[in-house]
């Protein structure tokens, strides 16, 4: 069988197989003993566990029987590594447009680590002050994916085009073969959508 049953869910323990990595558990909705219990039984069955948006109390439950779990707060995920993920070569950058973005860039930072890449994390780098990204440029130009959280008017847009490595993947870096399309982000649709009322296309 390739899940545990646990009579209130199923915990797929063939996910890593199939995707490269396990289960994530999305802590949300669910009660700090259910979070628990998926836990354990994925760290039994692959050494590596991730919680997304996971509150404090969800961390109780789970530090109480795995004492090597972390929390991290500003993020707010629980990351337990037992068997740590060998890490892939190159480098993806995390930007975030302001600080009002910081709990969705950790969060994205610590999914990219605990899964076995190298993080190059560029933060408050709005197109607003344009030249914070700029000077960045040497940074952004060393990494081989670029993710952009940005909560306002298709700032990714901006940064997409700012290094020759922006987005697009290295062909002889076979694990890092991602390209992220911006261009199909709600970033990009609210960017469009603000274009057109301005020039009255609405």
């Amino acid at each position: 069988m390739t899940y545990v049953d646990l009579g209130f869910a199923r915990v797929d323990t063939d996910r890593k197989r199939r995707r490269g990595f396990p289960e994530v558990i999305y802590c949300e909705g669910k009660t700090p003993a259910d979070v628990a219990a998926i836990a354990k039984t994925i760290l039994e069955q692959d050494g590596v566990v991730l919680g997304t948006r996971a509150t404090p109390q969800h961390f109780d439950a789970v530090v109480g029987k795995m004492p090597e779990a972390r929390y991290h707060a500003r993020g707010r995920c629980i990351t337990i590594e037992k068997t740590p993920v060998p890490k892939n070569e190159g480098i993806i950058g995390v930007l975030c447009a302001g600080t009002s973005d910081l709990p969705v860039a950790e969060e994205a930072v610590i999914t990219l680590e605990i899964f076995g890449n190298r993080v190059e994390k560029i933060f408050d780098v709005g197109v607003a002050g344009i030249h914070r990204l700029i000077s960045e440029r040497d940074r952004l130009e060393a990494c081989n994916v670029l993710v952009v959280v940005a909560g306002m008017e298709g700032a990714p847009k901006r940064s997409g085009g700012s290094g020759q490595q922006a987005g697009h993947r290295r062909p002889h870096q076979y694990r890092l073969r991602c390209k992220f399309r911006r261009a199909r982000s709600a970033s990009w649709h609210a960017e469009q959508l603000r274009q057109r009322c301005n020039r009255g296309q609405h």
